[in-house]
């Protein structure tokens, strides 16, 4: 069994764009709500407490409060998906000091800044005769399938790009098993690091700093006939 992401394009109406923006919003808010609580507990009283159970279990409360109610509107399964994936962050940061890296600490997410999505693993399904996403709260959104789905659908994530459209990004477990690898040989193979201030690193040792592999420095190049190409595309709105 393998798992594979598939993304599609969705066209939510403008009243499941405002339930989708509320979700990722919630989502924003409890990542920051739960490490705010997280590290807070630590400094204070040096007690390291886990977002999925000691942060969960203070949903139910928040949903009550008059100032954080709203939290009952949105989809439940993304809250608990969003605080599983803080554990995760902080479970890649400690194991990243045992191997003795200087990993970053899990930060606060930003309104503007970032990813803008939502992830949930149940409670929806896609209609691929008539291109329809039901997701909780939230029936009837357009998506449009340009490859089969062919498998059981798992977790489901919707994200807002900075353009403003909408994708479903769904991981598929399908029955397949994974390609077996070619054998490498160590004698007719060479590894090659490609970097910014280095162009290519090769696992022999040189560098691009030599005239043999010199930096194309493409984007550079192609800075001002991008600006005009955009700004040719924006006057047409």
């Amino acid at each position: 069994m393998i798992r594979i992401p598939k993304r599609y394009r969705l066209y939510p109406t403008e009243n499941q764009k405002s339930y989708l923006s509320k979700n990722i919003g919630a989502q924003r808010w409890l990542w920051n709500f739960a490490l705010d609580k997280i590290k807070n507990e630590w400094e204070v009283n040096k007690k390291r407490i886990n977002a999925t159970h000691d942060v969960s279990s203070l949903l139910p409360q928040l949903k009550k409060d008059p100032q954080t109610q709203w939290l009952n509107e949105v989809n439940s399964t993304s809250l608990i998906h969003t605080l599983r994936n803080l554990d995760s962050a902080f479970k890649n940061f400690f194991r990243r000091i045992k191997q003795g890296k200087s990993p970053g600490y899990p930060k606060f997410k930003n309104k503007y800044k970032g990813r803008k999505s939502f992830a949930f693993h149940q409670g929806y399904n896609i209609d691929e005769k008539s291109g329809i996403l039901n997701i909780p709260k939230c029936k009837g959104i357009k998506i449009e399938i340009h490859r089969p789905l062919n498998g059981i659908l798992k977790t489901c994530t919707i994200i807002n790009t900075p353009s403003g459209k909408y994708y479903a990004s769904v991981l598929i477990e399908e029955d397949k098993e994974l390609p077996k690898l070619k054998k490498v040989s160590e004698k007719t193979t060479i590894g090659i690091d490609m970097g910014i201030r280095v162009f290519a690193t090769i696992s022999s040792g040189e560098k691009s700093v030599s005239e043999d592999i010199v930096n194309p420095h493409i984007f550079e190049k192609k800075k001002k006939q991008l600006r005009r190409a955009q700004k040719s595309y924006l006057e047409k709105f």
